[in-house]
């Protein structure tokens, strides 16, 4: 098998991604993953409490309460918007933080490729 075709997982992969972490983690882009963090642990609560409410519609129906029923209604709809609204937030972050890795590569590649060239002699 060509040395092209090779792929694992050995000492020179696990080197060479910890060179590009310490690249993409300087700067802004370590908070912005701090508040990507942030919305999807809230996400995550809001999606746990929409899937506790389906328990309560059970309750309420058997039981032929219709204000616990319309109780949860509100509820699972305030939910459903705070979820959507969440889940836009995090595809934004998430987004945010692949462009500004890709900023951060990109102009680490070219400051180490124009290193010692000088394409101007001053007089």
């Amino acid at each position: 098998m060509p040395e092209s075709e090779n792929f694992s997982f050995d000492r020179k992969f696990l080197k060479r991604f910890l060179r590009i972490l310490t690249v993409i983690l300087r700067g802004k882009s370590s908070m912005i993953i701090l508040y990507l963090l942030f919305v999807t642990i809230l996400y995550e609560t809001a999606a746990y409490n929409i899937g506790m409410i389906t328990g309560t519609y059970y309750k309420a129906l058997g039981e032929r309460d219709v204000t616990e029923f319309w109780q949860q209604t509100i509820k699972a709809l305030v939910l459903i918007a705070v979820i959507a609204l969440l889940k836009s937030i995090q595809n934004y972050i998430a987004s945010s933080v692949y462009l500004e890795w890709r900023r951060q590569l990109t102009d680490r590649l070219l400051s180490r490729y124009m290193q010692g060239l000088a394409y101007y002699e001053l007089n």
